[in-house]
């Protein structure tokens, strides 16, 4: 798989459910909510992903030591990038995974 495909995860999963997914994966990154974190802690842990690799929509009222996504977006900004665009031959887009969903999409949160 493409290291920049996402990979959503259900916010009402399991340690268990989440460390299966990430392992599954193969996930480098985790993007999460505050109120998220010791679930997405445990789940890591089992998933033997380092914790240095958690990400923060938003800063919780204590201070933490996990970036946000708002310290990646200054980041990007300061140090554009290099990349290539993907460019796909005629037909390739059709059998070329782009998302891969472990959630029905029922949960009603997006």
């Amino acid at each position: 798989m493409h290291p920049y495909i996402h990979r959503p995860a259900n916010p009402g999963y399991t340690t268990e459910e989440l460390a299966h997914q990430l392992s599954v994966t193969k996930a480098a990154l985790l993007i999460l909510h505050p109120a998220f974190l010791k679930t997405a802690k445990s789940a890591m842990q089992q998933a033997g992903m380092p914790q240095d690799r958690i990400v923060l929509v938003e800063s919780p009222p204590s201070q933490t030591s996990y970036s946000t996504v708002d310290e990646l977006v200054q980041f990007g900004m300061q140090n554009p990038p290099n990349f290539n665009e993907i460019h796909f031959k005629a037909g390739q887009a059709k059998t070329t995974l782009a998302f891969l969903s472990f959630s029905s999409g029922t949960t009603g949160i997006s």
